[in-house]
């Protein structure tokens, strides 16, 4: 069972007009909820603050955020919540309107079923052909337009692997269909740029 609330409201109903639904005009996080609290709140909030910034966004009040997961969440000793911000109903095509109010939805779901036997046995990967488009305005961003990854994850329907690798049309690697990479090596360790594309994870900044 999903637990959804839109601006506060318990619903799964948005307005068919919202500009997250015409044009994936907004944000998301993805939070996992340990013994019913928000794993890495201040980094998640933090980074949706920032990204709001670059979009344009009004974040809404932490402390109505942080409200609405508990009450998602409630019951739930483990889940994950999603938090979804978009800029609303308003403005004419593709020209947003300045004083449109935004829209926030927060859900929770159930725990993915595979995760802990993956982080014990680890992942099986393979690279995908698609290759990420380029565009550093949006570089790093958790935006809602995910086309690419849908794509991605097409190719490795019936595909015995658990993820595939996304490289850039630089052919640079960039991060897993839905994490950021790293490389260790004796005492180093690297990680790909993503000013260009992908999207900053919060457990990498932690890292």
């Amino acid at each position: 069972m999903i637990s959804c609330l839109v601006n506060g409201e318990l619903t799964s109903y948005v307005d068919a007009r919202d500009r997250g639904l015409h044009y994936g005009d907004g944000l998301f996080e993805t939070i996992a909820i340990v013994h019913g609290q928000p794993r890495f709140w201040q980094e998640h909030v933090d980074r949706l603050g920032k990204d709001c910034e670059r979009l344009g966004l009004t974040l809404p009040p932490q402390e109505v955020l942080l409200r609405e997961v508990h009450t998602a969440s409630a019951g739930r000793i483990l889940c994950v919540v999603k938090i979804i911000v978009t800029r609303g109903v308003g403005g004419r095509g593709y020209q947003p309107d300045d004083h449109g109010a935004c829209t926030r939805l927060v859900a929770a779901y159930p725990w993915p079923a595979d995760i802990d036997e993956q982080w014990e046995s680890g992942v099986s990967a393979r690279i995908c052909k698609l290759r990420m488009g380029i565009q550093p305005a949006l570089g790093g961003m958790k935006h809602l337009n995910r086309l690419e990854q849908v794509l991605a994850s097409q190719e490795l329907h019936g595909a015995d692997v658990d993820t595939g690798i996304l490289l850039d049309h630089d052919d640079q690697v960039i991060c897993a269909l839905s994490g950021n990479l790293f490389l260790v090596g004796g005492t180093q360790m690297l990680t790909p740029r993503l000013d260009r594309c992908g999207v900053r994870g919060v457990m990498r900044g932690a890292i």
